[in-house]
């Protein structure tokens, strides 16, 4: 899922996806877009926030998507998944695998 919902964006060469997909455990495929969409915005939001009283000039910038372009970082998706809480409870799944199970 995260290579679904990352293939078009820059990540940072150290990810550790193994901590990502431990603490990602029981998220739906939906949950694991809305943490890319989130994530995929941690880097513009600091980067406004940073340059704050010069918005405007930022935006009248021919390269304006390179200047808030930057690569994913483990700490944006850490902080996304903080965020971003799984939408399926843990007895709810055991019920889902039960019924697949049976019918």
């Amino acid at each position: 899922m995260f290579d679904i919902n990352l293939k078009n964006l820059t990540l940072e060469n150290d990810l550790d996806w193994e901590e990502i997909m431990k603490i990602t455990d029981g998220y739906s495929g939906s949950d694991i877009a809305n943490v890319c969409r989130e994530a995929s915005f941690m880097g513009m939001r600091r980067r406004l926030l940073n340059n704050t009283t010069d918005i405007v000039n930022l935006v009248k910038i021919d390269n304006f998507k390179d200047q808030l372009d930057t690569p994913i970082s483990q700490k944006d998706l850490v902080d996304s998944i903080k965020n971003i809480s799984k939408s399926v409870a843990s007895g709810d799944l055991e019920k889902y695998i039960k019924w697949s199970k049976e019918f």
